[in-house]
């Protein structure tokens, strides 16, 4: 989008940057640049426009774009990173990413979600304004048990960044962040994969989708309902036996989740899998 584009280049310019090199840089004429000066203006960025000098950006607001993120990470990191004003939800728009190949890293950062989701399919409210909502894919090159100390390794890297800002964070294990009574972030760690069989052990080729929401302010505390404790094995055994190579067995499990559980997010989901690959 021209409008982050601009305010990329401003955010790294040392001092004024003018019209025209912002026009070769970007491809475009100097009168779209002008356009998303005028654009990025109007949603509160201070822009100073000098004569024979051109463009500086002097103050912006407390807002959560493309422009403001990319500003701060490397070059080469910026491609995997994608920003939304608004979409359903950053896990679930990953996941879709993630069936259609795309690469480990991937991020997806929103400032609004119309359709969050917290653990057991509930929902996750999401204004704007009001938080960081995240998510990235990872693609680790191990068995899924190796993996399953995902949401730990995250808890403890919210608290080593937020402690860099000032705040002594503690973690309700091993998903939420809290500061005194207020809960700072929530993580919601889900994993899906296509296994296959090599050598003694069932290597898994997965994904993993871990969605951080950092919240201004406190939320009532999430906690397990009966059925997640019901629910959970029920998936477990699904994924276990289909990666050991038992697709009956993983299939009547996942028939049995499908009649307690039939509007739960992650077992429509391995109802999906399991039609694409033509097995249901």
């Amino acid at each position: 989008m021209l409008r982050d584009d601009v305010l990329l280049l401003l955010t790294e310019a040392e001092g004024y940057l003018s019209g025209e090199e912002m026009r070769e840089k970007l491809g475009v004429s100097r009168a779209a640049v002008s356009q998303a000066v005028r654009a990025l203006r109007a949603d509160g960025y201070d822009i100073d426009a000098v004569t024979n000098r051109g463009y500086c950006l002097r103050a912006r607001p407390d807002t959560l774009t493309a422009g403001d993120v990319l500003s701060y990470l490397p070059e080469a990191r910026r491609a995997t990173v994608q920003c939304f004003a608004q979409i359903d939800s950053t896990n679930s728009y990953l996941k879709a990413e993630a069936m259609c190949g795309a690469p480990d890293g991937l991020c997806a950062i929103a400032d609004r979600q119309t359709a969050g989701r917290g653990r057991a399919g509930r929902s996750f409210r999401s204004d704007a304004g009001q938080g960081v909502y995240l998510s990235m894919l990872l693609r680790p090159a191990c068995a899924p048990t190796a993996a399953m100390t995902v949401t730990a390794h995250v808890a403890v890297a919210v608290c080593r960044a937020l402690e860099r800002c000032g705040v002594q964070p503690g973690i309700k294990w091993t998903n939420d962040q809290g500061w005194g009574k207020q809960k700072l972030a929530g993580i919601l760690t889900e994993i899906a994969g296509i296994f296959r069989e090599q050598k003694r052990y069932p290597e898994a080729i997965f994904w993993y989708k871990t969605a951080l929401s950092c919240k201004e302010h406190a939320r009532e505390g999430d906690f397990e309902c009966e059925t997640d404790r019901t629910l959970a094995p029920l998936l477990g055994l699904t994924c276990c036996l289909y990666e050991t190579g038992d697709t009956d067995g993983a299939l009547a499990f996942h028939r049995r989740a499908e009649e307690l559980f039939p509007d739960h997010p992650s077992v429509r989901f391995n109802s999906g899998f399991f039609r694409s690959m033509q097995l249901l």
